[in-house]
């Protein structure tokens, strides 16, 4: 879960929220993600899906405070 960076979760994100592809359809988001994500990748973020979540949001209020 460590090595998930922010930019990496933000891809996801986004093609999550397009409602694009169905986000169990891993080639897709490879695809759609432009390189940023692989398989591995996507599955850390799915399992790990409410922690990152939480770690990326509590970060950008901390960057935004400052």
């Amino acid at each position: 879960m460590d090595n998930i960076s922010e930019e990496q979760f933000n891809a996801f994100e986004e093609i999550r929220e397009s409602g694009i592809t169905n986000m169990f359809d891993v080639p897709a988001v490879i695809e759609l993600a432009g390189g940023v994500l692989n398989k591995k990748e996507i599955h850390t973020i799915m399992d790990n899906y409410t922690d990152l979540k939480s770690k990326f949001e509590t970060k950008r209020v901390i960057d935004e405070s400052n």
